[in-house]
């Protein structure tokens, strides 16, 4: 089970790897727009729930939120083991064998809303405080109804304890990106020794906060791939030396995480996969020192910290690592510790537990 398949995600690449694990098993998911996201999900079997028939929907699934709680509940998995990909929606489902959650992040509009709601209207606000309390109790249920909690790092272990009261198990993500695979340039034009920002482009990601940061460095370049409904309000508010290019596929991205000096976040994640698929590349990164970033980088080793999502703090980051001489082996080195070996090793043993 996975949410919904719609877009080209960290979570998105864990369900390959699941799929890898168990190529057999069938995958089944709300909504799935092939066109966005991977396009090894093309030869794979993914059944869709009926309400991916529903066209504005399917093209706007957070727009699905008062129902969602409702179809992922309803729907019943007979099965022996359901392992349930979930940011809150599909630990719901109901299964007759054994339920497995690996969870990707706590369901956020409840327990991030002031991340969540931001950029939205007065109107989305107003809905989801009518709808909270339900909401809360079903979240609860769903993900008590698991056997098993999975979870990237050791800050989203402590996040799910302290929410729900389970002790979950740590299983990083792996690292799939080849770094020796093709690369094509995904933008012609683009300019030397850049700072990568990669991510989905939406509100919560504090995209904003980091060109402001590159608005007051002129002579430095900032490149943003990613695709989300904040592409268009970011295109125009960036500065002459920020370039937002879209969505990258896996050669683009390969390309650019070549290329780049390093990549940047500001934003609060849950595991922080961006940091640990430019260390493959042997790059640092400068990132939030917050959740799951304090398990995949290793200050003043594989990139630095800042504490705030703040313009002026990142830009002092950026030129403390400049002044840095940092090992590009040894940062490629640290990204091994996230094989997909690994994790595919370690889902199958506990799969069998179950």
């Amino acid at each position: 089970m996975h949410d919904y398949v719609v877009e080209r995600g960290g979570s998105e690449r864990v369900l390959l790897s699941m799929h890898r694990a168990f190529p057999d098993a069938p995958i089944r998911t709300a909504f799935f727009r092939p066109e966005r996201t991977f396009p090894e999900f093309g030869s794979i079997p993914i059944t869709p729930f009926a309400i991916n028939r529903v066209a504005f929907l399917r093209n706007n699934h957070r727009a699905a939120l008062p129902l969602l709680a409702t179809v992922f509940g309803r729907t019943r998995i007979d099965a022996d083991v359901v392992v349930c990909g979930t940011s809150g929606w599909s630990a719901g489902v109901a299964t007759s064998g054994r339920k497995v959650l690996y969870m990707h992040a706590p369901a956020r509009w409840l327990n991030d809303q002031e991340a969540f709601l931001a950029g939205r209207s007065r109107v989305e606000r107003a809905g989801l405080r009518l709808l909270e309390r339900r909401l809360r109790r079903w979240d609860r249920r769903a993900v008590e109804s698991g056997d098993r909690h999975l979870v990237g790092s050791r800050a989203m272990a402590d996040t799910v304890r302290t929410l729900y009261g389970v002790d979950p198990t740590v299983l990083p993500p792996p690292v799939t990106i080849d770094a020796n695979g093709d690369e094509r340039s995904p933008c012609d034009g683009l300019p030397e020794n850049f700072v990568l920002l990669a991510t989905r482009l939406v509100a919560s990601k504090s995209i904003d906060v980091v060109i402001d940061a590159f608005r007051a460095r002129p002579h430095d370049s900032l490149v943003v791939a990613g695709s989300g409904p904040e592409q268009a309000r970011l295109t125009s508010i960036a500065p002459r030396n920020v370039v937002v290019i879209g969505p990258a596929d896996d050669a683009g991205m390969r390309w650019l995480l070549r290329r780049c000096r390093a990549v940047v976040a500001a934003s609060h994640e849950s595991f922080g996969l961006i940091s640990v698929e430019a260390a493959a590349f042997g790059k640092p990164s400068i990132v939030l020192h917050h959740g799951g970033f304090v398990d995949t980088v290793d200050d003043g080793v594989t990139g630095v910290f800042f504490e705030r999502a703040d313009a002026g703090q990142i830009s002092d980051a950026v030129d403390r690592l400049d002044a840095l001489s940092l090992d590009a082996d040894a940062i490629a080195v640290h990204a091994s510790r996230w094989s997909e070996a690994d994790f595919i090793r370690r889902l199958i043993e506990i799969v069998t537990e179950r």
